[in-house]
């Protein structure tokens, strides 16, 4: 299950393998999981990065709800 945090709507790679569930808890499997998301417009890209948990990624995305 996925680790809820404040920022449900935004996420980052280390969000993806840190807090996702343990068969996509490494980088090269999250960074696969996100561009499939992208590519399916599931997540777009946050411009200058974002706040995520107290934590500034210079790369993150927006779910699309």
């Amino acid at each position: 299950a996925w680790a809820v945090s404040k920022d449900y709507d935004k996420l980052s790679l280390p969000t993806v393998y840190q807090r996702g569930p343990a068969q996509i808890r490494d980088k090269a499997t999250a960074k696969r999981i996100i561009e499939i998301l992208l590519d399916h417009g599931w997540l777009l890209p946050i411009e200058g990065g974002a706040e995520i948990d107290g934590t500034h990624r210079r790369q993150a995305w927006r779910l699309v709800q």
